[in-house]
């Protein structure tokens, strides 16, 4: 025997069960009609996430580049830092950032000053040794005189013009990348001409020539001179000295 009240509440939840139960049965049958929908989807979406994958990998594949052949890497330059590339710079199209250049076919890059310009010319023929390995000398020919003036180097603010000299031999065992090199080339003197050591000229900020006279003072007196056809050894001096006067050498050649 069961109280009304208590009979009423178990009547209540039995049909709170039984709408329960219709409305999971309910959504189970939707769960099975939409199941094919909703597999589609999923697969559409992993379709989409393997060719996103796949970009991605290319495009990392990219970043690779895989040497075409043996040899030496140069790093490019970082004008706006002064110095060379280095991780974690930013660079732009076109820079170039490295060079593996080919060491069987090498050139010897010249720095030209203003008043040696017009001495030279392409086709010239010239002499050149390395400083790192001084006695052997090798022959080569100007290829090309650049015609607009750059900077000497990062922190220079002094310019010069470029000459492109080909050796007739490259010889790789001796010759590297980076190397530094004196250039000799043969140079006729005017008759009559008035020469000086090139250790005895001096250029100031301004880029006048200067030499240093000596006096009965301790200190030389600086005195402007004009400069003419500048050889290996010595300089051409067209006005501002008489062969009377008594130089000392000038400790600093080119003043930054």
């Amino acid at each position: 025997m069961l109280a009304a009240n208590t009979f009423q509440k178990y009547q209540l939840d039995l049909e709170r069960a039984q709408l329960a139960l219709t409305k999971a049965k309910e959504q189970l049958d939707n769960f099975d009609k939409s199941r094919p929908t909703q597999m589609a989807l999923v697969e559409i979406n992993r379709a989409q996430a393997e060719i996103d994958l796949k970009k991605i990998e290319g495009d990392v594949a990219l970043l690779f580049i895989a040497a075409p052949q043996d040899g030496i890497v140069i790093y490019g330059d970082n004008w706006a830092s002064n110095r060379k590339i280095q991780v974690g710079d930013n660079i732009f199209p076109g820079m170039p950032v490295v060079e593996l250049p080919d060491l069987s076919s090498m050139q010897v890059i010249g720095l030209v000053y203003d008043t040696e310009l017009s001495l030279l010319s392409k086709g010239m023929r010239c002499t050149f040794s390395l400083d790192a390995a001084p006695g052997p000398t090798y022959q080569g020919v100007i290829l090309s005189l650049t015609s607009v003036a750059s900077r000497k180097g990062f922190a220079s603010q002094q310019k010069v013009f470029r000459a492109v000299i080909q050796p007739d031999k490259v010889d790789p065992t001796a010759m590297k990348p980076g190397m530094t090199a004196r250039v000799m080339f043969g140079i006729k003197l005017a008759d009559k001409a008035t020469t000086i050591p090139r250790e005895y000229l001096g250029l100031d900020s301004e880029g006048r020539y200067y030499v240093l006279k000596k006096t009965e003072k301790p200190e030389a007196a600086r005195q402007i001179v004009e400069v003419g056809a500048f050889g290996d050894a010595l300089v051409e001096i067209r006005s501002g000295l008489s062969s009377s006067d008594s130089l000392m050498p000038v400790q600093k050649v080119w003043e930054e």
